[in-house]
C-alpha cells in the first residue's frame, strides 16, 4: 500500500480504528486504498444488479472507477476521496427506491447520505444529491412518456411492482379502509415519481437528522466565514477546468503537464472508445442515454466559467454559490463513464453478430472515433505546456483501442480481457499521481531541525511563518543519494514534505499543538473575521481572502502589531539573504529612518571581535542630495564602553533606490540586488572601517539629513576571522535556529492571556479594526469593545411567521440563524461599571481608565485541553482579561463558578470583566451547535430503526 506524499493530511488526519492499529501514515494509506475499493465495488454492484452487466463488463466498470484520474489525483484531499466514493452507492440505492418504493431503501439512503457527509467534505455530497436528483427526474421523464404511449416496449425493471399482472399481488387478508387505499395509490405506475419524490425526501430529512452534530457546527462556521451568503461568481468558479490543459487532464499521460491536480480526469483512451461504442450500440437503452447525459454535463460544468450556461446555473441552482473548484465535477463524468465502459463491454461480449446491425454500430463507432480525433488534434495547438511526443502517444494508444475492440467484436471471448487492459492503461498513466509517488515515512517521522527545534522549546503564543519552498534545502544531495531506489519522484516529494514541515505551513503547526497566526488553508475557513483583521497585518491583504500570509506579507510587522496577534515567533526563510564578499547579511527585518524618526537602536548584537560593519542600504526621495554628503550616523558602544562613530555618506555607501526613475545628484554605488516587489529599485552594499577590532555592545543609527528616507535592509558585523548578521529589529530577537530557515523568537512577546486597565468602546467592529492600526492604541494595556447598537426587528408578516418567531430566536442566541442581535457586545446596563468616560481625540471614541497602567497583576494559567483554559487573577482594581482566542460562538466563561459574559474584544479576540481582587476564570469551548446536533441525531437514530422494521410489522398485522 503507498504512502500518501501529501503531507499536511498525515499529521492532521483524524484518528480512527486504523490510525490506532498502524502508523499515521499506513493507517491513512491504508484508509485511502480502502474507500477506493469501495468505490469500485460500489460500481461493481450497481452494473451489476441495476444495469444487469455480465461480470467482465462490471468488473471494467469497476476498474475504470477506482483507477481513474479524478480518484487518484483527490488522494491529496482524503476528505474529498472518502465522501466521492459514496456516489455509486448512492445511486444504487435511489434506484430501489424509485423502482422498489421501500421504506427500508429510503432509510438505508439516509444512513449512507449520512456517512458520505461525516466524510469531511460537503462538495461531494452536494453532488451526489444532484446526480440523484437527475437521476429521479430523468426515470419520471421516462414514466410520463411510457404513460403517454411514447415509451419502448423493451425497457421493463425486474422486480418492479408495477410491472407485474394484478393478478399475482398479494392482497391483504386483514386491512384498514385507509390503508388499503393508501397501498393501492404507493403501487400506482402512474404515481410511482411521486411516490419516490417523497421518499427521497424523508431519505434526504433523516441524513440531514443523521449528520447534525456535523451539519449544523458546519452551518454556523459558514455563517462567520467569508462564503456567508454565498460566493461571488468569480470566486465560485476559480479552478474551473481550463480549456488549455483540457487534453493533458482528460487523457492519459507518463507525466502531469496541468498546473493543478484538479484538472486530472482521465478514465484511459481504452474506456473512451468503449463508451463510445456503448452510445452507438445502445443509444436507444435508457442506461445508456441517461450516462451519456451524465457524463456530459459533468463534463460541462467541470469547465465553469467557460461556458456561458455556467453563469444561468449559478444564478438559480441553489447550493452552486457556496462550493469552488467546478472541476470536481468530473466525478459525474468519471462514474457515468465507467457505466458506458461496462456497457461495452457487455455490448461485445453478449450481443448477437447480426451483420446489418453490427454493420451500422461499426460505422457509428468509427464515425464518433473519428469525431473525437478531429476534436483533440484541434484542440492539440492551444493546449498549455504540452511535449512534442504526446499527441503520437495517444495517436498510438487510439490504434491500439480501436484495434483491440474490433478483435473482441471479432472474438467475443476476448472481451473477458479487456478488464486487464483498462487496469494496465490507467496504473501505466497513474504512475505520475502523488499516490504513485509517494515519500518515505522518514518524511512524517523526521521532519527536520526547526521543526524539532520548537516542538522541544515551544513556550506558547503564536507563530508568524514568512517562510516560502522555493529554497534549495542543504541535504538535498545526501537525500537524493539516500533514497536514489525511490525515484525522482519519491525523492521530490520528500523534499517538499519536509520543506512544507520546516516553514510550518498550514495547517501543520496543528499536528504538534503549536498556535499560529496563519492558522486555514482555505476550505470552509478562513472566517470573515480574520480576513478583516489581515488589513491590520498587512493593508490590501482581505482582497485575497484564502491568500496565505507569507504570499500577502511583504515586510515583519511592528512589534505592536506582533503582539496583537500574540505571536511569539517567526521564520523566515534564506531566499533574499544575499552573500557579499564572503559575508551573510539576513534581510528578514529592515528600518527606515528620516527627520520625522531618526533614531533606531540595534539591540541584537552579535558576539563577535569585529574591524567592519557591511551595510546594505538604498534611499528613497533623496535624488537632490550632493554627492559625498551625510546621511546618518553609525554609534557603536563597545564592550568596555568606548563610543565609535562612522557617517554614512551619499553616494559613497548608500544611493537613491529607483535610480533610473530620476535624475540624482550623487553616484551609484555598488548593486547587491533589487527589491522584492520592484526589479527596478536597488539595494547596494558598503563596508565601513571601524579602524580597529573590538566587541560591539549596543549599535546605534541617527539620520542627520532633513529629507529623503535612508532603508537600512541588512547589516552584518564582520571581523578578522569571522562575520555575524546584526538583526535589525528593535526589540530583543533570539535567534534559536539557522539553517535553510530561520526560526526567531521575541524575548518580550505578550502571549495570548493579559489583563489591560484601559477600555475604548466603538460603535461597531469596523471601527474597532479601524483604530487598531493607530499608533495611539497600546496593545498590552488597551482593550476595544463594541458597545450595544439599537436592532430593529421588523413586525412577523403573517401569523405563522409570529407563531416560529420564538425558535428563530432561539437559534439566533445559538448562532444558528443570523440577523439577530450581535453578539459580544456591550449592553448599556453594563457600562457603568467601567466607570466614568473620558474622550479620545486619537482614537475618537469614549475612553475608560479602570486601573493604573503601572499597576501590578498576577496571573496564572493551566490549560487542560486546547479547548479548557483555568486563569488565576490577582489585582487590587478591576481589569479586562483578555484572551486571544478567535471569538466565535461556542466558547463559554465562568468566574468563580459562574457563568459570566464573554465581550468580543480588539475586532476578534475574546474579554470577560474581572473585578478587584483574587479570582478564577475557566474559559471551555462547548458549542452548542454540536450539542444540538448530538440530541437531533439521537432521536433520529430510534425512528429510522422503526421506520427499518415498519414493513415487518405490517405483514405481522397481516395488512399485507
Amino acid at each position: 500500500v503507498p504512502f500518501l506524499a501529501n503531507q499536511q493530511t498525515a499529521v492532521l488526519y483524524p484518528p480512527n480504528l486504523l490510525n490506532l492499529l498502524f502508523s499515521a501514515e499506513t493507517g491513512l494509506a491504508l484508509s485511502i486504498a480502502l474507500h477506493l475499493i469501495w468505490g469500485a465495488l460500489g460500481v461493481y454492484v450497481y452494473t451489476r444488479r441495476v444495469t444487469a452487466l455480465i461480470w467482465p463488463a462490471a468488473m471494467g466498470a469497476a476498474i475504470t472507477f477506482g483507477l481513474s484520474g479524478f480518484l487518484g489525483a483527490q488522494v491529496g484531499h482524503v476528505n474529498q476521496v472518502n465522501a466521492a466514493v459514496w456516489l455509486p452507492w448512492a445511486l444504487f440505492v435511489t434506484h430501489h427506491i424509485y423502482h422498489g418504493r421501500s421504506v427500508r431503501w429510503a432509510v438505508a439512503l439516509s444512513c449512507l447520505l449520512a456517512l458520505q457527509f461525516l466524510a469531511g467534505h460537503a462538495q461531494p455530497s452536494y453532488m451526489t444529491l444532484v446526480a440523484i436528483m437527475l437521476y429521479w427526474l430523468g426515470h419520471a421523464v421516462w414514466d410520463w412518456l411510457g404513460y403517454k404511449g411514447y415509451r419502448p416496449a423493451f425497457f421493463a425493471v425486474a422486480g418492479d411492482p408495477a410491472t407485474q399482472p394484478r393478478a399475482i399481488r398479494p392482497e391483504p387478508s386483514s386491512a384498514p379502509a385507509w390503508f388499503a387505499y393508501l397501498r393501492d395509490w404507493y403501487t400506482r405506475s402512474l404515481w410511482r415519481p411521486v411516490v419516490a419524490l417523497f421518499l427521497l425526501g424523508g431519505a434526504f430529512a433523516g441524513t440531514v437528522a443523521l449528520a447534525a452534530p456535523q451539519l449544523l457546527p458546519m452551518l454556523q462556521l459558514t455563517h462567520h466565514s467569508i462564503r456567508q451568503g454565498g460566493l461571488s461568481y468569480a470566486e465560485a468558479t476559480a479552478f474551473s477546468l481550463s480549456p488549455r490543459e483540457f487534453l493533458a487532464g482528460m487523457l492519459p499521460t507518463p507525466d502531469g503537464f496541468v498546473s493543478t491536480d484538479e484538472f486530472f480526469g482521465f478514465v484511459g483512451i481504452l474506456a473512451i472508445c468503449l463508451a463510445v461504442l456503448a452510445v452507438a450500440a445502445t443509444i436507444r437503452r435508457p442506461a445508456t442515454s441517461g450516462f451519456a447525459f451524465l457524463a456530459l454535463a459533468g463534463l460541462l460544468l467541470a469547465l465553469g466559467a467557460y461556458i456561458p450556461a455556467y453563469q444561468a446555473l449559478f444564478a438559480i441552482l441553489p447550493g452552486l454559490d457556496l462550493f469552488r473548484v467546478p472541476a470536481r465535477w468530473l466525478l459525474l463524468y468519471t462514474f457515468a463513464a465507467s457505466v458506458l465502459v461496462g456497457i461495452g463491454i457487455d455490448w461485445i461480449a453478449t450481443t448477437s453478430r447480426d451483420h446489418g446491425r453490427l454493420r451500422a454500430t461499426l460505422l457509428r463507432f468509427g464515425s464518433g472515433v473519428i469525431l473525437l480525433a478531429i476534436v483533440i488534434a484541434a484542440l492539440t495547438p492551444f493546449q498549455h505546456s504540452l511535449s512534442p511526443e504526446l499527441p503520437l502517444i495517444w495517436l498510438g494508444l487510439t490504434v491500439a483501442s480501436v484495434g483491440l475492440i474490433l478483435l473482441a467484436i471479432r472474438v467475443p471471448s476476448l472481451a473477458l480481457l479487456l478488464p486487464l487492459f483498462l487496469g494496465l492503461e490507467l496504473f501505466w498513466a497513474s504512475r505520475h499521481l502523488e499516490y504513485n509517488q509517494a515519500p518515505p515515512p522518514i518524511a512524517y517521522s523526521e521532519p527536520g531541525p526547526v521543526t524539532a527545534t520548537l516542538r522541544d522549546l515551544y513556550q506558547g503564543g503564536r507563530i508568524l511563518s514568512l517562510a516560502g519552498t522555493a529554497y534549495a534545502p542543504g541535504v538535498e544531495p545526501q537525500l537524493r543519494e539516500q533514497f536514489a531506489h525511490l525515484g525522482d519522484g519519491s525523492t521530490y516529494n520528500l523534499l517538499v514534505t519536509q520543506k512544507y514541515f520546516e516553514v510550518m505551513t498550514p495547517n501543520i503547526p496543528q499536528g504538534f499543538q503549536i498556535a499560529t497566526v496563519d492558522g486555514y488553508d482555505g476550505g470552509v475557513l478562513p472566517l470573515d473575521g480574520f480576513v478583516r483583521m489581515k488589513e491590520v497585518l498587512q493593508p490590501g491583504a482581505s482582497a485575497q481572502p484564502d491568500a496565505i500570509l507569507r504570499d500577502q506579507l511583504r515586510a515583519v510587522p511592528p512589534p505592536r502589531i506582533l503582539d496583537l496577534f500574540g505571536v511569539a515567533y517567526l521564520l523566515d526563510d534564506k531566499i533574499r539573504d544575499p552573500w557579499v564578499d564572503d559575508v551573510y547579511y539576513d534581510t528578514t527585518f529592515t528600518q527606515a529612518i528620516s527627520a520625522e524618526s531618526p533614531t533606531v537602536a540595534i539591540p541584537n548584537v552579535p558576539d563577535i571581535a569585529a574591524d567592519h560593519i557591511g551595510i546594505i542600504s538604498y534611499l528613497t526621495d533623496a535624488a537632490t542630495l550632493p554627492q559625498g554628503q551625510p546621511i546618518a550616523t553609525i554609534r557603536i558602544t563597545t564592550t568596555d564602553n568606548r563610543m565609535i562613530e562612522r557617517p554614512i555618506h551619499v553616494g559613497v555607501h548608500t544611493a537613491e533606490g529607483e535610480y533610473e526613475k530620476s535624475t540624482p545628484a550623487h553616484q551609484a554605488v555598488r548593486v547587491v540586488g533589487s527589491w522584492p516587489d520592484n526589479p527596478q529599485g536597488r539595494h547596494y552594499h558598503a563596508v565601513i572601517d571601524l579602524g580597529e577590532t573590538v566587541s560591539l555592545k549596543e549599535v546605534v543609527v541617527e539620520y542627520q539629513a532633513t529629507g529623503g528616507t535612508l532603508h537600512m535592509v541588512a547589516m552584518s558585523a564582520i571581523g578578522p576571522e569571522t562575520h555575524a548578521p546584526l538583526i535589525l529589529t528593535t526589540e530583543p530577537m533570539t535567534l534559536l535556529f539557522s539553517g535553510d530557515v530561520k526560526l526567531y523568537q521575541r524575548e518580550r512577546a505578550l502571549g495570548l492571556l493579559y489583563a489591560v486597565g484601559t477600555v475604548y468602546l466603538a460603535e461597531s467592529t469596523d471601527l474597532a479594526r479601524l483604530a487598531l492600526s493607530s499608533s495611539a492604541f497600546r496593545v498590552g494595556q488597551d482593550v476595544i469593545l463594541e458597545r450595544e447598537a439599537d436592532f430593529l426587528e421588523l413586525p412577523p408578516r403573517n401569523a405563522l411567521t409570529g407563531f416560529a418567531r420564538p425558535l428563530k430566536h432561539r437559534l439566533q442566541r445559538m448562532d444558528l440563524w443570523g440577523g439577530g442581535p450581535p453578539l459580544g457586545v456591550v449592553p448599556p446596563h453594563q457600562e457603568a461599571r467601567f466607570g466614568e468616560s473620558t474622550a479620545s481625540s486619537e482614537l475618537n471614541m469614549p475612553r475608560y481608565a479602570l486601573a493604573d497602567d503601572a499597576q501590578a497583576v498576577s496571573l496564572e494559567t493551566e490549560r487542560p485541553q486546547p479547548e479548557h483554559l483555568i486563569v488565576r487573577l490577582e489585582s487590587p482594581t478591576p481589569h479586562v482579561l483578555i484572551f486571544a482566542e478567535t471569538f466565535i460562538p461556542g466558547w463559554e466563561a465562568t468566574l468563580d463558578g459562574e457563568p459570566t459574559e464573554i465581550w468580543r474584544a480588539n475586532a476578534y479576540y475574546q474579554a470577560v470583566w474581572v473585578p478587584a481582587g483574587t479570582h478564577e476564570i475557566v474559559f471551555r469551548y462547548q458549542p452548542v451547535a454540536f450539542r444540538f446536533g448530538v440530541v437531533i441525531a439521537l432521536i433520529a437514530l430510534p425512528a429510522l430503526g422503526f421506520l427499518w422494521f415498519l414493513p415487518a410489522l405490517i405483514r405481522r398485522l397481516g395488512w399485507v
